[in-house]
């Protein structure tokens, strides 16, 4: 839904870095330590679970075990 929706958005004219979105994952120490909540180079509990589409993208691109 996040992939559609952001697509839909940049086809309508909307910058990618305009384009927010939410990518929650399960944490642990909620400090960036345990590495648990990390998405490629990004930890979540650190660097926020809302990132920019700019961002996201490549990391949503990778396809999960």
């Amino acid at each position: 839904m996040i992939r559609a929706t952001a697509r839909d958005l940049l086809h309508r004219g909307v910058p990618a870095h305009r384009i927010r979105v939410s990518l929650e994952r399960n944490m642990r120490c909620a400090t960036g330590h345990c590495g648990h909540c990390r998405l490629g180079d990004v930890l979540l509990c650190r660097d926020g679970p809302v990132i920019g589409w700019d961002r996201a993208e490549s990391l949503l691109s990778v396809r999960e075990l």
